[in-house]
């Protein structure tokens, strides 16, 4: 009985680790869109 729950368990912890990463690259893409999208719409004065 040891064997299925520790595959379960293993199963549990990759699906866990994809989450986090897609939702890091999620986070990071939309502030990387938002920046890129206010440079755009918003230009810096000249200097």
């Amino acid at each position: 009985m040891g064997t299925p729950w520790r595959k379960r368990k293993g199963i549990d912890g990759v699906s866990l680790c994809r989450t986090g990463w897609s939702a890091v690259a999620r986070s990071w893409l939309t502030a990387t869109s938002a920046s890129q999208v206010q440079e755009i719409l918003l230009p810096q004065p000249p200097q």
